[in-house]
């Protein structure tokens, strides 16, 4: 489990502000949670490498994790299944200074009910890399 503590401090319009912060407990099931360790080198068709070093699977979203720090033009990862549904990223961070650790967030996938691919894209959709299964 993963406990975390809000404070919102909350001023309504010009009204006197509340003086003590309000404080919620918020505690979230881990139990759902699936990592999937890939650490797989793909080489992109311009000759770059790239690490994915691993993807985590909630009921909420997916997270992709890679070392992009060989790579000098910005890419993207999409999700796709083996039925051929494409999952784009809501939000990227892509970094190509070493030590910096790139990932990309999509919506939630079910491994268990289906095979998936990760596949680097440029703009326009293009193909940029080899598909990686997720397993």
């Amino acid at each position: 489990m993963i406990s975390a503590s809000f404070f919102i401090f909350i001023a309504l319009f010009d009204e006197k502000p509340i003086e003590e912060p309000w404080v919620f407990d918020v505690t979230v099931p881990t139990n759902n949670l699936e990592q999937v360790h890939l650490n797989k080198a793909v080489t992109l068709d311009s000759g770059e490498k790239i690490t994915i070093e691993k993807v985590i699977v909630t009921p909420i979203s997916t997270i992709i994790y890679y070392d992009a720090a060989q790579a000098k033009e910005a890419f993207y990862f999409k999700i796709v299944s083996a039925g051929g549904t494409e999952w784009p990223p809501h939000r990227s961070y892509v970094s190509n200074d070493i030590g910096n650790r790139s990932y990309s967030r999509h919506a939630p996938i079910h491994l268990e009910k289906e095979t998936y691919f990760l596949v680097p894209y440029m703009d326009h959709n293009e193909e940029i890399g080899e598909r990686v299964q997720i397993e």
